[in-house]
């Protein structure tokens, strides 16, 4: 969109000029506008009928005609990338190359973490839950090394500050016991959770995604 990348479920707006390979090339005028010359599409040879999928090899909680949740495993990342040949992304498209639409994810989890991943392939719910203004409650369960106090729990429920300067919104924690504890958050910062337990000079040796409030 407009020569850069788009992400999954980024807006487009009127005026702007999108491309979409290899079926079409719009290249910019002069004048910012897109110019008459479309490739034709290509011919696609006739396919064989598919043969009926194999069973999934995603835990699949639950799945309906909107959304789909799967039980992460960890070490699995959720989208393909440098040196990442398996995913989520990977398998389902794989597993569903027949499909009018592959569910994608509306929250990202770590390579490391386990637990739920929500997915959808309606685009209006997606930006829904996407959106900046609407804070979804994640609820994670931790491991740790060191022992969490009541200064933990205080510092995590004003709103903490990472080591980069990065302020986070108030969360809640709630030790277990053994170094367990119940993290909630409503952001989705890049290894928040891991990132906030270092700035109290823990570090997380098993995390896990519980629940998600809506």
């Amino acid at each position: 969109v407009n020569g850069t990348r788009a992400k999954a479920f980024d807006r487009v707006d009127e005026g702007d000029i999108v491309r979409v390979p290899p079926f079409a090339q719009f290249l910019p005028a002069g004048n910012g506008q897109p110019s008459e010359q479309v490739s034709a599409p290509k011919q696609c040879p006739e396919q064989p009928e598919r043969k009926p999928s194999a069973p999934s090899a995603l835990r699949i909680v639950y799945e309906d005609e909107d959304i789909l949740v799967i039980s992460k495993p960890a070490g699995l990342p959720v989208q393909g990338g440098t040196g990442h040949s398996d995913s989520i992304a990977s398998r389902l498209a794989s597993e569903r190359a027949g499909a009018d639409f592959v569910p994608a994810p509306v929250h990202r989890l770590d390579k490391d973490t386990t637990g739920l991943l929500l997915m959808t392939n309606d685009g209006e719910l997606a930006h829904f839950l996407l959106s900046p203004n609407r804070h979804v409650w994640k609820q994670y369960r931790a491991t740790v090394t060191g022992c969490l106090t009541e200064a933990d729990v205080q510092a995590f429920s004003v709103g903490l500050t990472l080591a980069d300067g990065t302020g986070c919104l108030p969360a809640k924690l709630e030790p277990l016991g053994s170094g367990e504890s119940l993290i909630t958050v409503c952001e989705g910062k890049y290894h928040q959770v891991r990132r906030m337990m270092a700035s109290r000079r823990m570090h997380v040796v098993y995390l896990e995604r519980r629940q998600e409030s809506f």
